[in-house]
């Protein structure tokens, strides 16, 4: 597998409502993943924050995402779509949880031995 080249645009904490529709690139540490069966939710994190990254397990990034787990360092790059637009709802305990990255490309830097405790 070849390196991809992403760049990072934003930090995971700064990306609010008004930058829907932008494409950014975006990397950190996998805090929380949720696997819906048809789509693939994960908690991506660093030092300013936290972003929700959706995933579409049935497309090119099937066979990335299957190992990703919490503690995977990845970059993502994707465009960011209000959550509510499609039916979701807002996280108001997040400073960024009116928005989600849909992913289109995906790296994993460095992956993670199964965490002891959450």
């Amino acid at each position: 597998m070849s390196r991809i080249q992403l760049k990072r645009t934003h930090s995971c904490g700064e990306l609010r409502a008004e930058h829907a529709g932008q494409t950014v690139g975006l990397m950190g540490w996998v805090y929380r993943r949720r696997d819906l069966g048809g789509i693939v939710f994960l908690e991506l994190r660093d030092r300013e924050g936290v972003t929700q990254i959706a995933i579409d397990p049935q497309g090119d990034l099937e066979e990335l995402t299957s190992p990703i787990r919490a503690g995977h360092c990845i970059g993502v790059q994707g465009t960011v779509f209000l959550r509510t637009a499609h039916g979701g709802s807002a996280n108001k305990n997040l400073p960024t949880g009116e928005i989600e990255i849909r992913t289109e490309t995906l790296e994993i830097y460095n992956g993670s031995e199964p965490l002891p405790f959450q």
